[in-house]
This record gives C-alpha cells, sequence and structure tokens, in this order.
C-alpha cells in the first residue's frame, strides 16, 4: 500500500498551490484528524498561507460544501480533497467515488464572493488527492478527458512524499502509474 497521507495535509498543500496560482482560499474545510486535533491543523495552514503573503483574517472555516473555496479576479475555485491510508482497494474505490460524486454536485454553483474578485470569474473544480497507485487507476479507469472537459475539472494530484502539487488541467493526459 501507499504512504498515508491525511485529508488535511492535502487541504493546506492544494491551499498553497491555488495561492501560488493567485486565487486567494476564502474558506476551507478540515477535518478533525483520528491523532491531535484540527484546530493544530487550521492553524498550520494559516500559518502557511501567511508565510507566502496571505491576509489570513480574510479565510474561514466551514464544515459543509467543497473542502477548500478560492477566488482571483479570473476564477472561482471549489475543491474536493482526499485523503490515503492503508485501506484495500474498496476503501479507495469508496473514497474516490464520494470525492468525484461531491466535486460533480458543485458544478454550476457560485457562492458569495468578496467583491474584489472580480465580476467574470472562471468557475473551476478540482479533486485534489493523493498521487497513490490506488487513486491514479480509479482515476484512469473512472474519469474521461471529456467529463473533465465538461466540468473544466482539473485533478490536483498530491505526492505522498513531499506533499508538492502537480496539476493535471482539464486538457492534460492523466500520469500513468
Amino acid at each position: 500500500m501507499s504512504k498515508a497521507v491525511s485529508e488535511n495535509d492535502v487541504v493546506i498543500v492544494a491551499s498553497l498551490w491555488l495561492l501560488y496560482r493567485g486565487a486567494t482560499p476564502l474558506r476551507v474545510s478540515m477535518m478533525t484528524p483520528v491523532v491531535g486535533n484540527r484546530y493544530d491543523d487550521e492553524r498550520r495552514l494559516r500559518d502557511a498561507l501567511s508565510a507566502r503573503g496571505m491576509d489570513v483574517t480574510r479565510l474561514s472555516f466551514s464544515s459543509d460544501g467543497p473542502d477548500i473555496v478560492a477566488a482571483s479576479d479570473r476564477e472561482y475555485w471549489q475543491v474536493e480533497c482526499k485523503s490515503a491510508g492503508s485501506g484495500r482497494q474498496s476503501t479507495y474505490r469508496t473514497s474516490f467515488d464520494r470525492g468525484l460524486a461531491s466535486v460533480v454536485s458543485y458544478f454550476g454553483t457560485v457562492g458569495e464572493l468578496p467583491a474584489e474578485c472580480g465580476p467574470s470569474r472562471t468557475p473551476l473544480l478540482a479533486l485534489a488527492i493523493p498521487a497513490t497507485t490506488e487513486y491514479l487507476a480509479q482515476l484512469r479507469r473512472r474519469v474521461r478527458q471529456s467529463l473533465r472537459l465538461q466540468l473544466l475539472l482539473w485533478i490536483l494530484l498530491c505526492d505522498p512524499g513531499s506533499l508538492a502539487i502537480n496539476a493535471v488541467p482539464p486538457t492534460g493526459p492523466l500520469p500513468s502509474a
């Protein structure tokens, strides 16, 4: 099995990638971890974003909706994040199905955004998952490029070792295992 990656780690690195891209994370949902508490992870996220120049007083936390909502003057992002543990193949498939279903449910919805985000934003969806063998197999088997193009669905692959993001745009090829 692949190295375990918590959902909160995926939320943090995906938020940093969005900020690097120019989209400010506005609302984030953090899971209550098995070990520790979610407030430590919220503090890690705030510290990481602040260290990269973001005014974190604008960041709010929510327990429903997308795991990350971010916006720039050109883009509006809704991101669903998933973890990777030491579960069986069926556990990965169930987690993948839930993540994909969640991100698809955000299609066509644009929430309330601050005025400085601009009136003409492209709504973008993203599924952020660890780049494990199990998730990559589900991704290649179940998410065709035509779906990604229709939804403007990005795949954000989180490397389990470095926690770096490999962003695959809707027009990009999916990586091989």
